[in-house]
């Protein structure tokens, strides 16, 4: 991850049940590749998830 880009911003998934399929450790923190319905969405700061 060199740098970064806004894809979406995370309001609009609020409420929604994604999937985690990779994690990477930068010096900023973790960050989650998130997909809903099989689609990728992007990174996410894993401490804006919940885990179910």
């Amino acid at each position: 991850m060199n740098g970064f880009e806004t894809i979406t911003y995370s309001q609009t998934y609020l409420g929604e049940t994604v999937r985690v399929t990779e994690e990477k450790v930068t010096q900023r923190g973790t960050f989650a590749w998130i997909e809903l319905n099989g689609e990728g969405i992007g990174w996410i700061d894993k401490k804006a998830l919940q885990k179910k």
